[in-house]
């Protein structure tokens, strides 16, 4: 195929001689330096839609790592709150007073949770009077 359309070329450059072989090597570079020039256009606009894909992916990547940064913090707070709640119910401390001589209000504040009114603290304080009430009978 190239063949014939070298020899396409080549017969009516011929008449003119050397002038006419000078031409159809200028005109043949020409060609394949067109086309080697669209090849790396379009391998050009490939890099650039790839490094924008790759940018927009680190920027996904960063958000999430500071997504998953922030619930892991959130939940060591709450670990620690659900430990100290539990050493306070094994040693009958209350966790609502102790959180407010720290001058932090409400024990689940630490983890950003807020208990229901009238929570463990009242609970507390009625098994206070109930003992008060078995132990004056």
């Amino acid at each position: 195929m190239l063949l014939l359309a070298l020899e396409e070329l080549v017969k009516p450059l011929t008449q003119f001689g050397v002038a006419g072989l000078m031409g159809l090597l200028w005109v043949w570079e020409r060609r394949l330096s067109r086309r080697r020039e669209t090849q790396l256009d379009e391998a050009h606009r490939r890099l650039t839609r790839r490094a924008s894909e790759l940018r927009l992916l680190v920027k996904t990547i960063n958000r999430n790592t500071r997504v998953i940064e922030r619930f892991e913090r959130t939940q060591r707070g709450v670990l620690q709150l659900l430990e100290r709640m539990g050493h306070d119910a094994k040693t009958g401390g209350d966790v609502e007073r102790d959180a407010r001589r720290r001058g932090r209000g409400a024990g689940a504040d630490d983890a950003g949770l807020h208990e229901p009114a009238g929570g463990d603290a009242a609970a507390a304080r009625d098994r206070g009077r109930a003992g008060e009430r078995s132990s004056a009978a």
